[in-house]
């Protein structure tokens, strides 16, 4: 798959404000646990899951549409021209070889160097197009034989446990959390589920109050006075609501009809 941290965020975080350099420290995270290798094909940047065959349990893979890393076996088994049945390695465990080690060729500065705009946007796989013969350039991986799981843990080639440290919180997710407290404490009821529903949790609650906070000029001490402004009028007026999506459009309007040049003065006139 691709591996410029700008496409990354656009896939996983798509309506969050991640900066690409906080993805990239991510990428570099998930590398040094030998989860993914990152490498480079001219002027593009690829990633590749370590263990992908080990957790993939198809009946069939076609060719990908991107070059593989030196040292990987591709597993192919797909109905090619006249329908006829290919296959190559498919008996095989696929991946990189076992105890492989990979040592990047590019120092730090130039990986980030590697412009933006090469990324191809051809994202499908044609079945019978033929594989890619390119050599590649691994980019900050020592090590492919590590684990890939979806708990946050890798396993580490002694089979010791390896837990992913917390990352510390960017200034706009530590504000969200305290919107997501103060509205919560508003309108008396509870915050959002991110353990067992985080796409809800992001949609009706991160996403709505990351659009009050930037309309307040991310003054998030301003953003909860509306917050609560607006969680108090609608109670009062025995409307019913429970997650920042149903506030959304009552608490921009507000903001909007103060007109206000100077965003400061919003919390005491927005009613």
């Amino acid at each position: 798959m691709p591996g410029v941290a700008e496409y990354i965020k656009s896939q996983v975080w798509p309506f969050d404000i991640i900066q690409p350099d906080e993805v990239s420290s991510d990428l570099d995270r998930l590398i040094e646990l030998r989860m993914i290798h990152r490498y480079q094909v001219d002027d593009d940047i690829y990633i590749q899951i370590i263990n992908w065959w080990k957790y993939q349990g198809m009946s069939w893979a076609g060719p990908s549409s991107f070059p593989a890393p030196d040292g990987w076996t591709e597993r192919l088994r797909y109905h090619g021209r006249g329908n006829k049945i290919t296959e190559s390695n498919w008996d095989s465990a696929g991946g990189f070889a076992s105890n492989t080690g990979a040592v990047s060729t590019l120092s730090p500065v130039q990986q980030d160097s590697v412009p933006v705009n090469v990324l191809s946007s051809e994202l499908s796989s044609e079945l019978h197009s033929p594989l890619d013969s390119k050599q590649s350039t691994p980019l900050s991986c020592r090590d492919v034989n590590g684990d890939v799981k979806g708990d946050g843990r890798a396993i580490a080639p002694s089979g010791a446990s390896v837990i992913l440290p917390d990352k510390p919180k960017t200034q706009f997710t530590q504000d969200m959390e305290q919107l997501e407290i103060v509205f919560a404490q508003a309108r008396g009821s509870p915050g959002p589920d991110w353990a067992n529903h985080p796409k809800e949790a992001n949609k009706r609650w991160r996403i709505p109050l990351g659009q009050i906070y930037n309309r307040c000029g991310k003054d998030a001490r301003l953003a909860e006075r509306i917050v609560k402004q607006v969680v108090g009028k609608m109670r009062a007026d025995g409307l019913t609501f429970d997650a920042p999506d149903q506030i959304l459009k009552t608490t921009l309007s507000a903001i909007i009809d103060i007109n206000s040049p100077s965003p400061t003065n919003i919390a005491s006139e927005v009613f």
